[in-house]
C-alpha cells in the first residue's frame, strides 16, 4: 500500500496546484512561538523542542494506529495520502529553479547597467553554483527524507519529519523567538537526515556516472552528522560529471533537476522491489 500512496501523493504534488504555497506551513510557526511562550521557566532547550513536537507527534501517531484496522482501511488509505502529501514540500524544485534563474538574471541585468568595465568579474557562475548545491541538498529534505520515514515509520514518520525541518527552519532564523533550541534542532534534524542523504546520494550515483559518484558517496558515507549535505553534494557533482572548480551555469542546474527526477524513479523502483519481495513471502 506504500507504494501506490506515494505514489498518488507524488502524482498529487507535481500535477494538482490546489495547496502548492509554503505558507501552509505558517500554522507550525504560531503554535511553536506559543508554546515557547509558555515554557519560559524551562532553561532546556530539548525540553522544550520535545514539549512543542510531542503533541503533534501523538495526534499523529494515534490517528495512524486507530486506523490500522480493516475496517477502517479505506480511511487509512485516505489519511496516508493526505498526510504523505501534506509532509512533501509544496513548492517543486523546478518552481525554484525557474524563480532562482530569474533573479540571477535581474541582478545581472541591474549589474551590467551599472557597471560598464568590460574586465569586471561576472558573479554569475558562482551564483548558480550555489543554486546548483542548493538543489542537490533540497531534494533531500524536501522529498527523499520524507519518503524514506514514510516508508519506516507511516504517516508518523513523515509528521516527525517535516515538523522537525520545520522547526530548525524557524529557530535558524536571526532574532527568533526560538533560536534557543537552534542547535538541538538541527541536531535532530541531522540525525534524521543521515540515512536518507546516504541513500540520495547512492541514488544520485546509480542515477548518473556511477564510479565517479559512487567514489564520492564512499568518501562521505562513513562520516558523522555534519556532513550530510557534503555528501549530498559531493556525489551529485561527481555523478553529473561535474568539476565543482569550474563555473558553472543554467544548464548545469537543469541537469541536477534531470538527475533528482531520476533518482526518484530509482528509488521507486527499489520500493516497489522489496514491495513486491513482500508480498511474495
Amino acid at each position: 500500500m506504500k507504494l501506490i500512496v506515494i505514489l498518488i501523493s507524488v502524482i498529487i504534488l507535481r500535477y494538482v496546484s490546489v495547496g502548492r504555497t509554503p505558507t501552509r506551513y505558517n500554522w507550525f510557526q504560531d503554535y511553536a512561538v506559543a508554546v515557547q511562550k509558555y515554557l519560559t521557566f524551562v532553561k532546556q532547550p530539548w525540553l522544550i523542542t520535545v514539549i512543542i513536537l510531542l503533541p503533534l507527534l501523538i495526534v499523529s501517531l494515534l490517528l495512524q494506529l486507530g486506523l490500522a484496522h480493516g475496517i477502517f482501511y479505506v480511511l487509512e488509505f485516505i489519511f496516508s495520502i493526505v498526510v504523505l502529501w501534506y509532509c512533501l514540500w509544496p513548492v517543486s524544485l523546478q518552481e525554484h529553479l525557474d524563480t532562482s534563474l530569474e533573479k540571477n538574471k535581474s541582478a545581472n541585468d541591474h549589474s551590467s547597467e551599472e557597471i560598464k568595465d568590460e574586465d569586471a568579474v561576472e558573479p554569475e557562475g558562482e551564483d548558480l553554483r550555489v543554486l546548483t548545491e542548493a538543489l542537490l541538498c533540497h531534494a533531500n529534505t524536501r522529498t527523499f527524507a520524507v519518503l524514506f520515514w514514510y516508508v519506516i515509520l507511516g504517516p508518523f514518520g513523515a509528521v516527525l519529519y517535516r515538523m522537525v525541518s520545520q522547526l530548525t527552519k524557524l529557530s535558524s532564523r536571526p532574532h527568533d523567538a526560538l533560536n534557543a533550541i537552534a542547535t538541538i534542532a538541527h541536531t535532530l534534524e541531522d540525525t534524521l537526515d543521515w540515512i536518507p542523504a546516504r541513500l540520495v546520494g547512492l541514488g544520485y550515483s546509480l542515477a548518473g556516472n556511477f564510479v565517479k559518484g559512487f567514489k564520492q558517496w564512499a568518501h562521505y558515507a562513513g562520516s558523522g552528522l555534519a556532513s550530510n549535505q557534503d555528501l549530498l553534494i559531493a556525489s551529485g557533482l561527481a555523478a553529473l560529471d561535474i568539476n565543482p572548480d569550474a563555473l558553472a551555469d543554467a544548464e548545469e542546474a537543469r541537469q541536477v533537476l534531470r538527475l533528482i527526477d531520476r533518482s526518484l524513479i530509482v528509488w521507486l523502483a527499489v520500493i516497489a522491489i522489496f514491495t513486491l519481495g513482500a508480498l511474495i513471502y
